[in-house]
């Protein structure tokens, strides 16, 4: 389990080029009104709840996940509730993945090739 969001944790430093750690890189990343990455989908007005959702859900994800699994105590994960976890590192994934696919975007729009 602690590998799945340590993978989330090293793409998002990976892909922001932000060396913090834990919840601190996820509010650095996805914070503010301009973030770093852009993983929502939403506009107009949901867009800032959306983003301070989002930026919650991958701060909870290393608060509540990673580190526990990280720092100890390391207590045995429920086989149903590690899927669970699972399935969310997976969804944090996906939405980097969008992330991703527009900081592609923002650089073939910067240099002017198609």
């Amino acid at each position: 389990m602690r590998s799945a969001f340590q993978a989330v944790e090293h793409r998002v430093q990976t892909l922001s080029g932000i060396s913090e750690v834990g919840a601190k890189l996820m509010g650095a990343a996805l914070g503010s009104d301009t973030p770093k990455l852009v993983v929502t989908r939403a506009t107009g007005p949901s867009l800032r709840s959306e983003r301070e959702g989002f930026r919650d859900l991958f701060k909870g994800a290393m608060e509540a996940l990673r580190n526990p699994r990280s720092h100890g105590p390391h207590f045995a994960d429920d086989p149903e509730e590690a899927q669970e976890m699972l399935a969310l590192a997976n969804m944090l994934m996906r939405r980097l993945d969008e992330a991703e696919a527009n900081l592609g975007a923002q650089l073939t729009e910067a240099v002017g090739t198609p």
